[in-house]
């Protein structure tokens, strides 16, 4: 991802003393110029929201869709109080279509353990106020998260996330465990109940460009209680399968069908693209696969929480009772011979995994 998608770092009103303490008053007055005529006039459709937290640093995120033109320039703002009369981090962040107008910044140079505010500008238009808090040191004697996972846009209203977001007591987290988006159409799972309630996915088909992962994300995300909890507190996510497809694994999904919907892997990433860019959480590295994310958060020394990926990167194919059975002379389940034969079906690793699950279920590990 181009730098001028993604800011890191930040800008302290000390640092900014310093600069012209240096000498920088040209360039400071400058770079202050440039930020008032650059932004561009937007519309912010979607809220704000921040999450990926470190002990020093926040990911804020917003999107941004310009009246004329291609490119929207924003500028950003963090502070230590709702009013903004301390900010502590400022810049500017563009975004262009290619993203699907959204903008994050990597912040950092923030302390631990500490509630900031932060809020965009596009011309003379200011974003809602978030809120969201970075990691804490040692030291702490308590944490609160909220725990989130399976939320279908089309079985009900989203009122959990409502109640969370106006508890009185802050959260240092909200964690999402996954299918935060569902992919199915009007026609697939919970359509009938969607209808009843006149809350049917966009597409209305089931899910498989980037341009349908985009609309499913801009319709969760214009959701005003999922708009209120993410104002509200920094999210940790990982997906499950639905932010791809109905029980994807390594090499496809129980719905993805290669001759109608095209290769695994592409549908697989134009998801993935659009979760990145619509979740307020760092974006891999150059280089990095999409599919991979292990991350971990440390609260101080009472706990550490682990974001795994083993859906797209080490999960198999779903076993099925009529097509992998395996019967012996009798037409009875033979559970060694099962294990054998999985254990030549699948790549390394699996074969101690499948010695493992002889050995707990009380049958014969495979001699593989």
């Amino acid at each position: 991802m181009g730098k001028d998608m993604l800011a890191k770092g930040a800008v302290s009103r000390r640092g900014m003393l310093a600069l012209l303490g240096a000498g920088g008053a040209a360039a400071a007055g400058q770079a202050a110029a440039h930020t008032q005529s650059q932004t561009t006039p937007a519309s912010f459709t979607h809220g704000v929201a921040c999450g990926d937290p470190t002990r020093s640093g926040l990911v804020i995120w917003t999107r941004a869709v310009p009246e004329t033109g291609e490119v929207t320039v924003l500028e950003w703002q963090v502070a230590v109080d709702p009013a903004f009369r301390r900010v502590v981090a400022d810049g500017q962040v563009q975004t262009t279509s290619a993203r699907d107008y959204t903008a994050k910044v990597e912040v950092e140079g923030l302390r631990a353990g500490v509630s900031y505010f932060y809020r965009f500008r596009a011309g003379e238009t200011v974003s809602d106020v978030g809120q969201g808090r970075t990691l804490p040191d040692k030291g702490i004697e308590e944490v609160r998260f909220a725990v989130l996972s399976c939320s279908h846009y089309g079985f009900g209203y989203f009122n959990a996330y409502r109640a969370l977001a106006e508890r009185k007591q802050p959260l240092d987290a909200v964690i999402h465990l996954g299918d935060y988006i569902y992919e199915y159409g009007v026609d697939g799972y919970g359509g009938p109940q969607s209808i009843e309630l006149g809350r049917q996915h966009q597409p209305a088909h089931e899910l498989v460009t980037l341009a349908d992962y985009r609309q499913r994300f801009a319709q969760y995300r214009s959701d005003p209680d999922l708009q209120a909890l993410h104002a509200r507190a920094a999210f940790i996510t990982v997906w499950d399968d639905h932010e791809t497809a109905n029980n994807s694994w390594v090499g496809g999904a129980s719905i993805h069908d290669p001759e109608t919907e095209g290769r695994w892997e592409d549908r697989r990433d134009a998801a993935l693209k659009a979760y990145f860019e619509w979740m307020p959480m760092r974006d891999p590295k150059a280089g990095e696969p999409l599919h991979v994310l292990n991350r971990t958060y440390d609260f101080g020394d009472i706990a550490s929480l682990m974001a795994i990926e083993t859906r797209l990167t080490g999960r198999m194919k779903a076993l099925s009772a009529t097509r992998d059975m395996v019967l012996d002379a009798n037409g009875q389940p033979d559970e060694p011979l099962r294990l054998a034969s999985l254990a030549g079906k699948h790549p390394s690793g699996a074969a101690d995994q499948f010695r493992r699950l002889g050995r707990l279920s009380g049958g014969a590990s495979a001699s593989v």
